[in-house]
């Protein structure tokens, strides 16, 4: 009789096998997260579980059993590492309450249902670590004073995760690319992802907020903001001129503008003539131009003779270094006082010259009359031809009416009109006169 009862127990062993199931919470552990196993099978009996675990520092088994207070009773000493249930109607659980990964990861779980003691399936312990932290790792995470040109490289590294994390990085919530880079180090089974910016500094990094954002699944993580200081240097300075000399003339005013390229901060501007600083009639100014401030400056002032063949030049000064532009030589006329009288020397000079003509040409002119007076006077004392063939005899008392004729021959050929008719008329006077006596 008791064959007939150990070979039924023998075969209800055997119909039940692999009837006990072992399940897990989730496909995968978490580190730094619970985890819970689940043994159950199919004919809801339960008594008594044994639960076996293989880690890494050996095998652990933990026996638990259930009365109708359903209340766990155990054969070991509990403590907060695990949780039991152990419910009359099934199934019973064990709860990992910290999962670690060093402990857990790989490690293999089964469970057995007493009194059927049906053994369950294995569950190998796969356990992810998630993104926890990611620093940067640099000087300073306030503000970095860099200069445009300058290579700059910033570098930031994940906690060890499983899988691996992502890393982007960020400028002012926009995403960097150019010059972004990532690696991943191994470390424990775990990954660690480590990201670089390497790039040359340009102005337009100036006040941003740099930082890099590291991804794990759901998980976004950003590491503390470096504030990016951007100087740009003073590199140019220039002045409104030519290297030839600037022709001005004594009291003209004169304007030169001298303007620095933009830099960060404002550089100043000096104005300097003969190295003698200039500070009178200065004006200052500064307008933006590609992410920086160009400093523009303007000198004004009256020109004098005392400045010919002076130079004039501005320098630019930024932090410790100054930078000088090229020089501006006035050339400057001067009036002198004969020019400034030139009208009232010009009609001094003519009136002059007309009054020191007056008396030649006075004194001409009477020459001229006298001249023709005498001639006059001549040709009325001549004798009149005789009508005698002898020697023509002369008559005081009696004019020669043929006086017009006995002129000069050239006289007579002239063609001035105006002097036959002066002798014309004192012909015609010496003829009335002879004839009135």
């Amino acid at each position: 009789m008791s064959g007939i009862f150990l070979l039924l127990l023998v075969s209800l062993l055997v119909a039940c096998e692999g009837h006990v199931n072992l399940t897990g919470s989730t496909i995968t552990a978490v580190a730094g997260q619970p985890f819970t196993f689940i043994c159950g099978n199919s004919f809801r009996m339960y008594f008594q579980v044994y639960w076996t675990a293989q880690l890494l520092n050996g095998t652990s088994s933990f026996s638990v059993r259930s009365y109708v207070d359903e209340e766990c009773r155990y054969s070991f000493n509990t403590s907060d590492i695990y949780n039991f249930t152990c419910p009359r109607d099934g199934p019973f659980t064990m709860t990992i309450l910290d999962v670690d990964y060093r402990t857990y990861q790989n490690s293999n779980w089964t469970c057995m249902v007493v009194p059927l003691f049906d053994r369950s399936n294995t569950i190998v312990l796969d356990v992810n670590v998630p993104l926890k932290t990611i620093s940067l790792l640099t000087p300073t995470t306030r503000v970095l004073n860099l200069t445009e040109g300058d290579p700059m490289l910033l570098v930031c590294e994940t906690n060890p995760t499983k899988p691996p994390s992502n890393i982007t990085w960020t400028k002012d919530e926009d995403v960097i690319t150019a010059g972004a880079s990532s690696s991943t180090r191994e470390d424990g089974g775990l990954t660690v992802t480590v990201g670089r910016l390497s790039v040359e500094i340009t102005r337009d990094f100036h006040m941003m907020r740099i930082y890099c954002v590291g991804s794990y699944e759901e998980t976004n993580l950003r590491t503390d903001t470096i504030l990016l200081h951007v100087d740009v240097p003073l590199v140019e300075i220039s002045i409104n001129s030519t290297n030839l000399p600037l022709a001005v003339t004594e009291n003209d005013d004169v304007t030169l503008v001298c303007a620095t390229n933009p830099t960060l901060p404002l550089s100043t501007i000096i104005w300097t003539k003969e190295n003698q600083t200039i500070t009178k009639d200065v004006t200052s100014t500064s307008r933006g131009k590609d992410g920086a401030v160009v400093a523009v400056s303007m000198a004004t002032f009256t020109v004098s003779c005392g400045d010919h063949l002076s130079r004039i030049q501005c320098s630019g000064v930024y932090k410790t270094t100054r930078i000088t532009s090229q020089s501006q030589t006035l050339f400057v006329h001067c009036v002198s006082k004969d020019e400034t009288s030139g009208t009232t020397f010009g009609a001094g000079v003519g009136v002059g010259m007309a009054i020191c003509l007056v008396p030649p040409l006075v004194a001409a002119a009477v020459y001229v009359l006298w001249w023709k007076r005498r001639l006059t006077m001549k040709d009325t004392t001549e004798p009149p031809e005789s009508t005698d063939s002898a020697a023509p005899s002369r008559s005081d008392d009696v004019h020669d009416p043929n006086m017009y004729e006995s002129m000069d021959d050239n006289a007579r050929e002239r063609k001035d009109t105006a002097y036959e008719e002066l002798h014309m008329q004192v012909y015609e006077n010496t003829v009335k006169a002879h004839r009135l006596s």
